[in-house]
This record gives C-alpha cells, sequence and structure tokens, in this order.
C-alpha cells in the first residue's frame, strides 16, 4: 500500500475480520442499534464472487444454475422501494469498495463505518482496503473445533449435498480450498501488524457469548466508541438488513438458504454451551484442516481481550 494523506476528521472505518460461523453476523445486527453507525455487510466477499468467477467454481453445475435462479428470484420479489441500502450484489467489486469507502458518508451523523467481512476475502487483495480515512481492525476469532464442523454443516447445505455425499472442499470452498488453503485470518492479522496497526484488537466468539457484558463494554472503549448497556438486547425485526450496504440477494435470508437466518432473527446473544467437540469426534473430512488452524487461533488467542 503506497502511503497517503489521512484525513482524520473522518468517521473512523471499522473492519472487523471474521472466520466463518463466528457469529459475526448477531454482533453486526447489534452494531446496527448502535448510535451513528453505518453498517457494510461482506463488501469484500462479493466482490471476491465475483473476481474469481465463485458460480463456475462450484463443482456441481446443476447447483449452481438452481443458486444462481433463487438469487434473481428473490431480488426480482422486493420492489426497489424496499430495498434501503442495499443493491444488487453484481455491484460490489474491489476497487469500487475503496473508493466509496473513503468518501464521506451519506449521513452527516455517521459517527463510524462497521465493514463486517471474511478475511478470506481480503487476503491477498490488501490494495484495496481504504488509505485516506482513518481505520481500525478487529478479529473476530473462534476455536477451530467449534467453527470447522459448523462450517462444514452450513456450505453442506448451501450446496444442497445429501447425507451420504462427501463433501471434497473443492475450489469451491472460499476458505478451505482443499490442500491449497492457508489459516486466512491469521495471515491477515499479520499483515495488519506489520503494515498498519500493531496492535489491532482480537475478541474471541466464546469470549462475546459467554458474558457479553463484560467484554464488549472493553471492545468499545478500545474503539473509542461510548458503550451503553442498553445496547445487549435489539430488535428481533430481521428488517434492519435493510438498512445495511450490502448485496440484496446475499444478505436476504431466503436466498442464502437459511445461512444468516439465525442472526437475523436474533434479540441478545446466547450463549453456546454445547461441550467443545473433540477432533477425533468431528468427521474425517473436516478435522484433517484442524491442524492449520489452530495454531493462529493459539496465537491470537494470547492478544485477545479479557
Amino acid at each position: 500500500m503506497v502511503d497517503s494523506e489521512i484525513n482524520d476528521d473522518a468517521p473512523p472505518r471499522i473492519f472487523l475480520w471474521c472466520v466463518p460461523r463466528s457469529c459475526s453476523t448477531a454482533l453486526t445486527k447489534m452494531m446496527s442499534f448502535v448510535d451513528g453507525a453505518e453498517i457494510w455487510f461482506e463488501p469484500y466477499v462479493m466482490s471476491w464472487h465475483r473476481k474469481f468467477n465463485w458460480f463456475e467454481l462450484v463443482e456441481k453445475p446443476e447447483v449452481a444454475t438452481a443458486m444462481k435462479e433463487t438469487l434473481a428470484s428473490y431480488a426480482n420479489s422486493i420492489p426497489k422501494s424496499k430495498w434501503g441500502n442495499m443493491r444488487p450484489w453484481s455491484s460490489f467489486s474491489y476497487e469500487p469498495n475503496k473508493l466509496i469507502l473513503e468518501r464521506k458518508p451519506q449521513n452527516p451523523e455517521t459517527k463510524f463505518i462497521f465493514i463486517k467481512d471474511m478475511a478470506f476475502a481480503i487476503d491477498g487483495q490488501f490494495e484495496y482496503l481504504p488509505e485516506t480515512v482513518p481505520s481500525k481492525h478487529v478479529f473476530l476469532i473462534r476455536h477451530p473445533h467449534r467453527f470447522l464442523p459448523s462450517y462444514r454443516a452450513a456450505m453442506r447445505k448451501l450446496l444442497t449435498l445429501s447425507p451420504t455425499e462427501e463433501y471434497k472442499h473443492g475450489d469451491s470452498d472460499m476458505v478451505l480450498q482443499g490442500d491449497k488453503g492457508t489459516d486466512q485470518v491469521f495471515s491477515v492479522w499479520k499483515y495488519i501488524r506489520e503494515n498498519i496497526d500493531p496492535n489491532p484488537i482480537v475478541v474471541d466468539t466464546e469470549d462475546i457469548l459467554k458474558n457479553p457484558s463484560a467484554i464488549l463494554p472493553k471492545l468499545f472503549h478500545n474503539l473509542g466508541i461510548t458503550w451503553k448497556d442498553s445496547y445487549l438486547k435489539w430488535k428481533e425485526d430481521k428488517s434492519v438488513m435493510r438498512t445495511w450496504i450490502s448485496g440484496l440477494e446475499y444478505i436476504g435470508s431466503e436466498a442464502s438458504n437459511g445461512m444468516f437466518e439465525r442472526a437475523l432473527s436474533s434479540g441478545h446473544f446466547i450463549s453456546d454451551d454445547k461441550p467443545l467437540l473433540q477432533k477425533n469426534d468431528m468427521h474425517p473430512d473436516i478435522a484433517k484442516f484442524v491442524d492449520r488452524f489452530m495454531p493462529g487461533y493459539t496465537e491470537m488467542k494470547k492478544h485477545a481481550l479479557t
């Protein structure tokens, strides 16, 4: 990235870089009710989809065709008058993301811009981060024994695999990518530390779920945002998503095969009381990835808010 003059008077851009299945959408929904927030939902994931033509990577062409038809049907079912801040997800790409995030917010009352995104979508695409405005980076991590089995189940559902079909983690898997993949959240964290901010914030999902009233005020303090206890509960109505800057078809719960349904319907954080699944109890096709993500998780956990 080149050196650029930063406009310190601009509202900060707060990036939340995540691993999958880390309750990041629920956290994003909570942030929607924070005073002065402008919310962006996964603009870089949608850019990744476009750049790498994700539908062409799906191993079963009939599944990709059905997905595209579902997306188009969902978009056509919502009158433009009800789109809110959303727009067709095909309009998101890397360079425009950067340019728009460097502009002044449309609402002069905006105090900060919150961008929730997946680490894999920015890994290797760092030149598209905004440079002329102040930015802060938060990393949301989760124990691999938690997120990997949940991610496997979600992807199998998304790809409409039968119970007996093998999940092969091929090119269409944005996170695992078979033997070619890396621990992207760890890679992005190291890049940010070495090039942008030596002390980015790290938060563990388990800490938020177990004790949000203790962890979240600390997060807000580190971000320079005034905390209110009222933020711990929010409206369960899913319509708040229409205030987000995101892709209409992408975030629509019907179009995303229920991927975001629980988070969009949430009204508070719910502790995950299930015992931590052990590696030997995981399906072998996902257990083999534990060793890829555990070192990074262990290192980042040392820097997490407590």
